[in-house]
């Protein structure tokens, strides 16, 4: 998928894995981790398990197993960290994708009811 197909994507509110890489430019260097971690779109009617390998508190490079579709503004919770981030889509490779945190906050301290779907998603998943 070329530049202007992965443009036409975002602007449509999606991206495929495997679309080009756009360029990114981090204001925080990530640090190297294995952690896992689920992503939480369409209000969690859409939840896709991946592995969190890089993570600042700005941003995060994910690895999924399949190449699914997703939107470009989802949420990606650590279950390890109990944490979840408000991200956009910066890049999308084959089998991985950057994300840049808009917002982040602990699960536990969720009072917006229109989050509660992060808390219940992590609370399933933790139990496991």
């Amino acid at each position: 998928m070329g530049n202007l197909a992965y443009t036409d994507a975002v602007r449509n509110g999606l991206v495929q894995a495997g679309s080009s890489i756009v360029a990114e430019r981090r204001p925080k260097r990530r640090r190297e981790v294995l952690l896992p971690g689920l992503l939480a779109c369409d209000g969690g009617k859409q939840v896709l398990h991946c592995t969190i390998r890089d993570l600042s508190e700005s941003g995060a490079r994910i690895v999924l197993t399949r190449q699914p579709q997703f939107p470009a503004a989802l949420y990606l919770i650590n279950l390890r960290d109990r944490t979840a981030h408000q991200a956009n889509v910066t890049w999308c490779g084959t089998a991985e994708a950057g994300l840049a945190f808009s917002k982040s906050f602990a699960l536990n301290e969720i009072t917006n009811p229109g989050l509660g779907f992060l808390r219940r998603i992590w609370m399933n998943h933790a139990t496991r």
